[in-house]
């Protein structure tokens, strides 16, 4: 059976603001329906009212990465089906990946693919309003190496950087929690591969997820070891300067008194004063 990307009938708002959504909650609107597997989907808001979304499509048997912008009124503002950001060799399974929508109002998109070999590397994009590959057809080359790199998850300080965040499983060794800097016009602050900002001798830590804080500074949470069902799965938090240093100077233990679930990562969303609020499930 086919899936379908399809967005939920708005009910809360008023009539007059839905000319493109459907009226009946059966048959909602379809934002990407072409033949085989759509999955995997995102939603980022604009300060607008309208909003970006992305998905891996396979239509063409490779699980490319599409985009797709709506106004305030759900009327597509790209051709239906949306426009391809990346055709790049995508493995037969997917992770998590990562969407936002920027203070310029573009989309800014990281996600792992395999187009520098059988290996999961990371890649961001940034998308304009008008579709425009702000950072070239090929995006910017987060990290390249031969190890396991998956969930990225990215946000933007108010200094207008980009910050992401992923857990990264070496072929040997430990486990680290890495970060990576973007400038806007997409030049990396920190060296290729990003530096390693969490991670303690044997445990595999993942799950990270960054929000801004301050002037140039995030605060990233994480899921302190996952490298076996029986890990210890706390949940850590701590805050990093522009030049991913501790302010801290340790992580924050936010949670240890039994573990996160396996396949249920935290979440954290900024405070409006520098701070964040977490949330988790727990057993």
């Amino acid at each position: 059976m086919r899936d379908f990307i399809a967005l939920a009938l708005l009910l809360t708002l008023p009539a007059a603001a839905l000319a493109a959504w459907s009226s009946d909650p059966q048959v909602n609107f379809a934002i990407a329906d072409r033949a085989g597997e759509q999955t995997v989907p995102k939603i980022a808001a604009r300060a607008d009212g309208g909003c970006y979304i992305a998905w891996y499509d396979q239509a063409s048997g490779n699980y490319d990465v599409y985009l797709q912008r709506l106004d305030a009124a759900g009327n597509e503002a790209w051709p239906h089906n949306g426009i391809l950001v990346s055709s790049h060799p995508q493995d037969s399974w997917l992770t998590d990946w990562d969407l936002i929508a920027d203070s310029a109002g573009n989309a800014v998109l990281v996600f792992p693919d395999i187009r520098a070999g059988g290996d999961w590397d990371l890649y961001a994009y940034r998308v304009s309003p008008a579709g425009d590959l702000l950072w070239g057809a090929d995006g910017v080359t987060i990290n390249n190496d031969a190890d396991f790199d998956p969930t990225p998850r990215l946000t933007e300080t108010a200094d207008g950087d980009f910050v992401v965040v992923w857990g990264k499983t070496p072929v040997a060794g430990d486990g680290k929690i890495m970060m990576q800097r973007l400038a806007p016009n997409g030049a990396l602050r920190f060296p290729l591969g990003g530096l390693a900002v969490a991670g303690a001798a044997g445990e595999d830590p993942g799950f990270p997820a960054p929000v801004p804080s301050g002037a140039d500074g995030v605060i990233v949470c994480w899921v302190r070891d996952m490298g076996s069902y029986m890990s210890p799965r706390h949940l850590h938090a701590e805050r990093f300067d522009a030049a991913g240093a501790s302010t801290w100077g340790a992580p924050v233990v936010v949670y240890n008194e039994t573990s996160l679930p396996i396949a249920y990562p935290p979440e954290i969303l900024p405070d409006g004063a520098g701070g964040a609020v977490l949330l988790w499930h727990r057993y």
